[in-house]
């Protein structure tokens, strides 16, 4: 093969991989270090949705979601948050095309208000 034939194959090749990063890029993850965490570990429990019933996997979310904040805030000498305030800021993103970002903000401000910092 001709070394323009080569080069032209690497390029095409290096194009479709650069395309199924951008696919698989996540728009709506927020990019603070709390809160990034929070979706982050909402969302890898989020994929097994289809393996439980209702009520289940929602608490399955919670659960994970709480032990994440709580273990961030232990290691940070926060107060953290207590499961049934997890719950209240669940209930503010319910409906949101954000959702899991939106929670995961509302959970940051939470932390904010409960300890006088200002993580993000």
């Amino acid at each position: 093969m001709s070394g323009f034939l080569v080069r032209a194959i690497r390029m095409l090749f290096d194009r479709n991989k650069e395309k199924s990063n951008r696919r698989s890029y996540d728009y709506l993850r927020p990019s603070g270090e709390l809160s990034s965490l929070i979706y982050d570990a909402f969302n890898e429990v989020a994929k097994d949705r289809g393996k439980y019933k209702h009520p289940e996997w929602i608490l399955r979310e919670r659960e994970a979601v709480f032990v994440c904040v709580k273990t961030y805030a232990l290691n940070h000498n926060l107060m953290p948050l207590s499961l049934k305030e997890i719950e209240c800021a669940e209930n503010y993103a319910l409906g949101s095309a954000d959702y899991g970002s939106k929670w995961a903000h509302r959970i940051v401000d939470m932390l904010n208000k409960k300890n006088k910092t200002s993580l993000s």
